[in-house]
């Protein structure tokens, strides 16, 4: 039932609410929109409906980017409760994101961000090749978060270490190309086309109500 109403959204309409989400997360500053925001991310998962333990992994997997941004904002700020909600701030975004990329596939994605960029058409740029990208990009970043566990498993069969740049990061941006380069393969063998969007009714009611959202919590964090 959740995932007969997620599916029935249309993905450039999932995108931009995500993209309203996260705005509203990172403008959010009161203990109560923080708490309100909290749950409506819980609720969207709950939608999801996948296994908690997708989500843990994902959290293990981006550990030492969240203790980066956690030590640079301490660094810049100097505020160690600032940074803990930065820091989670930052890590409800990501969960948010990866949630998405579990309900659309490369196509849908790519559609998506077609689809939403496709008035810029006007002033004569490429819109099929900036989506094509920005795709791209996406799953280029998936795919290095996901890497980790292969290529630490790679190196200790090697008994090589995984931890200096040699041995772990530069496999992964040499895995992780060769993983874009076979996705890019498929898509020709299979013949990919770009689609805009059909939009129902359904989907611009739901926008309708997480742009007002977004609007209050504008004028309630930053306006008042």
């Amino acid at each position: 039932m959740q995932n007969k109403f997620l599916n029935s959204i249309n993905n450039s309409i999932k995108l931009i609410i995500l993209f309203l989400i996260i705005l509203s997360i990172f403008l959010a500053n009161s203990l109560f929109l923080i708490l309100f925001l909290l749950t409506l991310e819980f609720i969207i998962l709950m939608l999801i409906n996948k296994s908690v333990n997708i989500y843990v992994d994902f959290i293990k997997k981006i550990k030492i980017l969240l203790l980066f941004i956690f030590i640079i904002y301490i660094i810049i700020y100097s505020d160690l409760l600032k940074a803990f909600i930065y820091t989670y701030k930052m890590t409800s975004c990501l969960i948010l994101i990866k949630s998405m990329l579990m309900l659309i596939d490369f196509k849908s994605l790519n559609n998506g961000f077609y689809t939403i960029l496709f008035p810029l058409k006007m002033f004569g740029l490429n819109i099929l090749n900036i989506s094509y990208n920005m795709t791209l990009a996406v799953y280029f970043l998936e795919f290095m978060i996901n890497s980790s566990i292969e290529i630490k498993n790679i190196q200790l069969l090697k008994n090589k270490r995984t931890n200096n740049l040699k041995n772990f990061f530069l496999p992964r941006i040499l895995f992780v190309s060769n993983k874009i380069n076979q996705l890019e393969s498929n898509l020709k063998l299979n013949f990919f086309e770009i689609s805009i969007d059909r939009f129902n009714f359904k989907s611009i009611i739901l926008l309708l109500l997480f742009i007002i959202l977004f609007l209050t919590i504008v004028v309630k964090e930053v306006i008042l």
